[in-house]
């Protein structure tokens, strides 16, 4: 069992993660389809601080002998979880820049044609 010191210190932080996803979407600073991996995690994070039992009962159903592995397993499938979601950003981005790159070409070599 965590100390009394550790659970409101847990709480806290994932609280003010929470509210800092938040204050970046309302500011306009993240846009929302790229803020929902953020919230989800946030979600999660304030769950296992709230109930850290969770770790526990999860060690257990994988078959984990220590709840810390299980905690670094969960924060292991966070990371990948964001990783993935950028990279899928990423490319999304890298495509639109490629065809707007052909257009732009298409665009000029229409335009010098006219002259």
């Amino acid at each position: 069992m965590i100390s009394l010191k550790l659970h409101i210190f847990l709480i806290t932080i994932s609280l003010l993660s929470m509210s800092y996803v938040i204050y970046l979407i309302r500011n306009e600073i993240i846009e929302l389809k790229y803020s929902i991996t953020w919230i989800i995690i946030g979600v999660v994070l304030i769950i296992i601080s709230i109930y850290p039992r969770i770790v526990s009962i999860i060690a257990k159903l994988v078959g984990i002998g220590l709840t810390v592995n299980a905690l670094f397993l969960i924060a292991l499938f966070c990371i990948l979880i964001i990783l993935m979601s950028l990279t899928i950003a990423l490319s999304k981005i890298s495509l639109t820049a490629a065809r707007l790159t052909q257009e732009i070409a298409l665009i000029k070599d229409k335009y010098e044609d006219r002259k």
